[in-house]
């Protein structure tokens, strides 16, 4: 992590693909500013970065807001969470089952600036939550893990 004085907030701003401007919550992220009584700032993903140099931009922030109103987190969050960095995202009620024991706030839209007011002003818990965020992606989202499930699942099908 790079060392600063503000609080930041990172979030995808790439309007790379039309369809999925709606699911961005800038505005929510503007309001949470807003309210925040400690000194804050957003720091937006505008452009694509080469893969190698993410965690570069992923060590300049604090928390990671995902996209809202898809029921899942995306590839962003799981990179955020392996660098300890706690994630706000949505994810669906049907959705909860397949991960009863991700770490991630999950929020509707209209609780996003709270979720990031609740993460900003309370330390303790944002440094518990990013240890718990990199557990999980670690423990769930590890590659060598994942092709292993994916084998047995296959091979399970076969039989």
């Amino acid at each position: 992590m790079v060392p600063h004085n503000n609080f930041r907030i990172g979030y995808c701003a790439q309007s790379l693909d039309p369809s999925k401007q709606k699911f961005i919550p800038s505005r929510e992220i503007d309001s949470a500013l807003d309210k925040l009584t400690t000194k804050a700032e957003a720091l937006p993903l505008l452009n694509i970065i080469q893969h190698e140099h993410m965690t570069g931009y992923y060590g300049k922030i604090d928390v990671w807001v995902d996209r809202v109103g898809q029921d899942f987190y995306g590839f962003a969050a799981v990179e955020a969470a392996a660098m300890g960095i706690p994630v706000i995202t949505q994810i669906g009620e049907d959705e909860k089952a397949f991960v009863p024991d991700c770490p991630f706030t999950s929020v509707d839209r209209t609780d996003v600036p709270a979720a990031i007011v609740s993460l900003a002003e309370d330390e303790t818990s944002r440094k518990a939550l990013g240890a718990r965020a990199r557990e999980y992606a670690v423990d769930i989202h590890d590659s060598t893990r994942v092709a292993r499930r994916c084998l047995e699942l296959y091979e399970s099908l076969m039989r």
